[in-house]
């Protein structure tokens, strides 16, 4: 740091980092580059700015990840097809405990099944 504003690293170490200089040296600063001091509203602005910016580009990279890791599994459809048809042919004991909750019953599997048909008709 002390090399970029060209000051001896001995000065820089020995500098009163928590004095009335720094203080006063801000404000010169800010006042010759034309900044002001930031405000508890700049904080919570730029807090809230920080939270959407980071939690869209977030949620589009997990998004992103997701839609990758769909597309890598050839045949999905026809696998779904045949895990539902499986299901329903057979939803005694352990279909009905354990896959009809998952899915929300019986009748969400069959359209489940019934839409996996229909996209596998149309990617064939």
């Amino acid at each position: 740091m002390a090399q970029q504003v060209r000051v001896p690293a001995e000065q820089w170490a020995a500098y009163d980092w928590q004095g009335r200089a720094i203080t006063r040296h801000r404000t010169e600063i800010r006042t010759a580059s034309g900044f002001r001091a930031g405000t508890e509203e700049d904080q919570e602005r730029l807090a809230e700015w920080l939270a959407a910016e980071l939690c869209t580009r977030a949620e589009r990279k997990v998004d992103k990840e997701l839609n990758a890791e769909l597309k890598k599994i050839r045949g999905k459809d026809a696998m779904l097809l045949r895990v539902a048809e499986a299901a329903l042919s057979e939803p005694s004991g352990m279909v009905r405990r354990v896959i009809y909750p998952v899915v929300g019953g019986e009748r969400t599997l069959k359209a489940l099944a019934a839409e996996a048909a229909a996209n596998e008709a149309r990617s064939s």
